[in-house]
């Protein structure tokens, strides 16, 4: 979908690569990094670094969407590959992501057309206004693919596995099958209920990572007890889950009110030592006193 769109648009009249870099080069759109201490901003490079490491981390370890992928694999081996190819893969799709953006942003320019609707936008104002029918609706529908199957799948699944099961005394395969399907429906319904009441909101893209950050580390944090501690006490491991939660989104809160500056690309971080350290301490400290 990004390879026809930047070729529809590198194709177009008055468009060249030698205008195109001119006029990134003038915007300031080559800068990548950002260096410095000033940890109040999430995107210095020292912030960046952390996120990713945590982050994918928490993604390919934690992640039921990504892990599936791998569980469907018949050996170590193969899992691993994958897993190897998939982190090339994602580092050229932002390159070229970040392309198509550019690009848009430029043919705009250079075409004296000002956008002052909502930037979460640009890329369906773009194929609207100015893709041809056939190329706009095969984007239109790569997008709408991209963001519901995998998601949908992965929220029922998890439902019926780690919620429905621990609950209920009934599975039989075919009644499992059955809610699995009823619940794909109810999670596409509650997420097109979120899309709708959002529309309007600025920098979704961007309160998405916040909102994702406010549990992953929770999550990463016991997924590293499992793997790195003989830490059993369950209960206490729940309690630092809600806890390192409650922490980020106070923090995104305060952020939100203007309280405190504390960047989105940390709560990652910060939740991944709390639900990891805390239980751990008191483990240790539950065995001094044994």
């Amino acid at each position: 979908m990004a390879a026809i769109v930047l070729f529809f648009i590198f194709q177009s009249p008055g468009f060249d690569s030698a205008g195109f870099l001119q006029v990134i080069k003038a915007d300031n759109k080559l800068k990548i990094l950002k260096l410095g201490f000033n940890f109040k901003e999430p995107d210095i490079l020292i912030l960046a670094v952390l996120n990713g490491v945590f982050g994918s981390l928490a993604s390919f370890g934690t992640d039921y969407e990504m892990m599936q992928r791998l569980l469907t694999l018949e050996t170590r081996k193969e899992s691993q590959k994958s897993l190897f190819f998939t982190i090339i893969a994602t580092f050229l799709l932002v390159i070229m992501y970040l392309t198509v953006g550019t690009a848009i942003y430029v043919f705009l320019k250079i075409n004296f057309i000002q956008y002052m609707d909502n930037s979460d936008k640009i890329v369906s104002y773009f194929a609207v206004n100015f893709l041809p029918s056939g190329i706009k609706g095969f984007v239109f529908l790569t997008i709408f693919l991209a963001s519901i199957d995998l998601p949908l799948v992965s929220l029922s699944t998890s439902f019926v596995n780690d919620i429905y099961r621990n609950i209920s005394k009934n599975s039989k395969e075919i009644k499992l099958i059955r809610l699995s399907r009823i619940s794909m429906i109810f999670f596409a319904c509650a997420l097109g209920a979120v899309a709708y009441i959002s529309r309007h909101v600025e920098g979704m893209l961007w309160f998405a990572f916040e909102i994702n950050g406010v549990t992953t580390g929770s999550l990463l944090g016991v997924f590293l007890l499992g793997i790195f501690t003989s830490v059993n006490n369950s209960k206490s491991v729940v309690v630092c889950m809600i806890l390192s939660s409650i922490v980020c989104l106070s923090f995104m809160i305060l952020n939100k009110m203007g309280i405190i500056r504390v960047p989105w690309s940390s709560f990652v971080v910060i939740g991944t030592i709390l639900s990891f350290a805390i239980p751990l301490i008191i483990h240790k400290i539950t065995n001094i006193k044994n």
